[in-house]
């Protein structure tokens, strides 16, 4: 009997086990020790390719919020900012604006700014920047003419109920990317990667300060109309002070709107000689050339 030889079979059992464990799925034990082995390998990962993750997954969010998504309990209570502008003609502008400004304090607003001109003179001038609550806003409009008459008038209005929810919608996703940050932060031992990440979160902290900023001031203009008031004064004349000149200013006066009247005379002179010169210059002409052709001829 011929015997088999041993060594070509102990090859090909070999060579089957390597066939099946290089097709081996991914979940089996054995292709979990290697993941795991070249994870080790592999070295640790940079913390700020994990804070940039971070930040992406809170990027899509702080998108500005369509005005379909806005609430509709927000849509009922609309943030509306309103401004708008009075001109008054007044017989005492330093009364009527003492009256002006206790009216505002009474309906719980304030004066922002003000500025006069020609306080001296008959054409005084005082522009008064007032706020009071967008409630009181139309009654303050509706008095303005109980201090004279009322020569202009304007109002606007601007709707920011959107911008405050797109600003709440930002600033919150904002404030999460903000804590994902501290945490990264307090888990990392590396010089290098915490300088990085502190100079992203205080550029974070920046931008949140500035759309809080934002966000304020929309919500304070919203609440607090804006109203423009310009006083103005009738020019008054003395009769008295008009009474009380001397002869000689009446005199010089007179004189000198005489002497006026005299340029005003010659300038038209002037002017119609001017306009008028291709007729008359010709014949002026002409009329010389004969007188002296007259007295040129020699006597009989």
């Amino acid at each position: 009997m011929r015997k088999t030889p041993l060594l070509p079979l102990v090859y090909l059992v070999v060579a089957l086990f390597v066939l099946i464990g290089c097709s081996a799925p991914e979940g089996a034990p054995g292709a979990a020790r290697y993941a795991t082995t070249s994870e080790a390998g592999s070295g640790d990962i940079s913390l700020s390719k994990a804070a940039s993750e971070a930040a992406g997954e809170a990027a899509p969010s702080s998108a500005s919020a369509p005005q379909d998504a806005v609430p509709p309990n927000l849509m009922a209570n609309r943030q509306i900012i309103r401004r708008g502008s009075v001109t008054v003609r007044v017989k005492d502008i330093a009364s009527s604006e003492k009256k002006v400004n206790a009216l505002v304090a009474t309906l719980g607003g304030y004066v922002e700014n003000s500025s006069s001109t020609g306080l001296n003179t008959n054409y005084a001038n005082v522009q008064t920047t007032v706020r009071v609550p967008v409630a009181k806003f139309d009654q303050l409009l509706d008095s303005m003419p109980q201090f004279g008459v009322v020569t202009e008038r304007s109002i606007n209005s601007e709707d920011v109920t959107t911008q405050i929810f797109d600003l709440d919608a930002r600033l919150r996703m904002l404030r999460i990317k903000e804590e994902r940050m501290i945490t990264l932060l307090k888990r990392e031992a590396r010089i290098k990667e915490i300088i990085e990440l502190e100079g992203s979160l205080a550029n974070l902290r920046t931008e949140i300060e500035q759309l809080d900023a934002s966000k304020r001031n929309l919500t304070g203009a919203a609440s607090y109309s804006t109203l423009t008031v310009t006083l103005t004064q009738d020019a008054v004349v003395s009769a008295k002070k008009s009474e009380e000149q001397g002869w000689a200013r009446q005199t010089w006066g007179r004189a000198v709107e005489s002497s006026m009247g005299l340029m005003r005379s010659l300038g038209a002179l002037a002017i119609y000689l001017a306009v008028f010169a291709p007729f008359w210059v010709p014949a002026l002409l002409i009329g010389y050339w004969l007188v002296k052709r007259v007295k040129a001829k020699p006597k009989a």
